[in-house]
């Protein structure tokens, strides 16, 4: 008897699924040597005819005497029984191809050549075909990767940026915060005050400017004159008043003179006496220039009572009791000095002693003959009045004097060989630099000069001159 040729690898396989060998017919009994069963359902009830598709699924052998077995692998062929519809059906196959797959290592480590065998999927309640699975898919759909969730790192991360851009965009937005930001963060100093330090610091300045502006101005000057032992003086002094606002609006911004004239007073009078000398100068020290006019409780106090007030505040707070209310300034006083001089045989001389800009009615005495002079504040805060000396101007009867011998001289001068042959402008310019030899201003001269128009003085002039004979020098 010749030995039989093995099966095939694709043999072996489609006998464990179909329960046959390759070209042989199924049998009708189960060989003693294969793996006891478990024990077997009850036998279903008898049928005329075996179920039309048993090809794959050999026939159950007949009900042996229950006994028990030792706990086996159990055989393909009887773990299943005979489908009995069609769904039971494909169900059935899929089970035995999970099953010969697990036996086989299919889906595992070990893999079924390709081409041994094509197993046909279908859904259990609807009984049609399954679409087969991609290239590269281990044909288990039941078994899916786990969803991979965000990392709880890349997740803070992302809070803590989204936190960072919305503090950004706070500070870039508001530029208080940006200032502070610049301040602490980027050392700027220029940028470690606020908007409201900023307003707070505007209106302490406004104050303390409008509080320089209405300080207390005191002026000085030290008074001259000639003829020191025939002049009379008065000193007085006039008061202007405007309200604080208009006073603060006319100095800051140029806006309208509001002074009102308020009072005038005389200050002192000197008047010379026979065989008692002035001393000159005269000094004027701390005259009011300019002042606050200051109430309390709607009544007007003097810079007196404000000092004494301001003492006794202080001794109070020292003491640790409640001061009094608090000095309102509710006007500005401006202070102008009249100085009026006279003498016998010489013209007034009026002057006007003011801080800039004068009043308007002041300003217009300029148009009159005075002579205005202004208070001028020095570095050490002094308001002083500069160049007060002034010489009264003699009317014309009192230089009559002076003014024939200088009449004189210019007529020995025109007589001289040497003036007559001089032009006409050599000889103006010598008689121009002989009114300068006799001490005669523009002033003096041209009082000098009114004599002229008097006719009485005219006659007494030409027979002073008619008499006077010039040294033969001249001649």
């Amino acid at each position: 008897m010749s030995k039989k040729p093995p099966d095939s690898v694709d043999d072996v396989f489609a006998s464990l699924l179909t329960g046959k060998k390759k070209g042989a017919e199924p049998p009708a009994e189960p060989k003693a040597e294969a793996a006891p069963p478990p024990a077997p359902p009850p036998a279903p009830p008898a049928q005329a005819e075996p179920p039309a598709h048993t090809d794959l699924v050999p026939p159950p052998a007949p009900a042996p005497e229950p006994t028990p077995a030792p706990r086996a692998e159990p055989a393909i062929a009887a773990t299943t029984q005979a489908p009995e519809s069609n769904a039971d059906k494909h169900k059935h196959e899929v089970d035995q191809e999970k099953l010969a797959a697990s036996m086989l290592g299919i889906g595992g480590a070990k893999k079924v050549p390709s081409g041994a065998y094509k197993a046909t999927k279908y859904n259990p309640e609807t009984g049609k075909e399954l679409p087969e699975p991609d290239a590269g898919d281990d044909g288990d759909d039941d078994v899916k990767p786990p969803k991979k969730g965000i990392p709880t790192g890349a997740l803070m991360l992302g809070v803590f940026g989204v936190v960072i851009i919305g503090i950004i965009v706070t500070i870039a937005t508001n530029p208080e915060y940006l200032a502070r930001f610049q301040c602490q963060a980027l050392g700027n100093k220029t940028k470690c005050v606020t908007e409201d330090d900023k307003l707070f610091d505007i209106d302490q300045r406004k104050l303390k400017e409008e509080d320089e502006l209405m300080r207390n101005h005191y002026g000085s000057f030290d008074l001259n004159y000639s003829p020191p032992d025939k002049t009379t003086w008065t000193l007085k002094r006039v008061r202007y008043e405007e309200k604080r606002d208009d006073y603060i609006s006319r100095i800051k911004k140029g806006g309208a003179d509001q002074r009102v004239r308020k009072d005038e007073k005389e200050l002192k009078t000197f008047a010379p006496v026979v065989g008692k000398e002035l001393v000159l100068p005269v000094p004027f020290q701390n005259l009011p220039v300019l002042e606050r006019e200051q109430e309390v409780k709607g009544k007007r106090i003097t810079q007196e009572e404000i000092s004494k007030r301001d003492k006794d505040k202080k001794d109070r707070e020292d003491r640790g009791e409640k001061g009094e209310e608090e000095v309102q300034t509710v006007a500005m006083s401006s202070y102008v000095y009249t100085l009026e001089m006279i003498a016998p045989e010489f013209k007034p001389r009026k002057v006007a002693l003011y801080e800039e800009p004068p009043p308007a009615d002041i300003k217009k005495l300029e148009e009159q003959g005075w002579v205005l002079k202004k208070f001028t504040r020095t570095p050490d805060g002094r308001f002083i009045a500069e160049n007060t000396s002034w010489d009264l101007p003699p009317t014309p009867q009192g230089i009559r004097g002076r003014y024939l011998a200088f009449l004189k001289e210019k007529k020995c001068l025109e007589q001289a060989p040497d003036f007559k042959a001089k032009s006409d402008k050599a000889k103006e310019d010598e008689i121009q630099l002989l009114w300068e030899q006799k001490a005669f201003t523009s002033e003096l001269k041209a009082t000098a000069l009114e004599n002229e128009k008097d006719p009485e003085w005219i006659k007494d002039k030409e027979k002073f001159l008619g008499e006077h004979q010039c040294p033969k020098a001249a001649k």
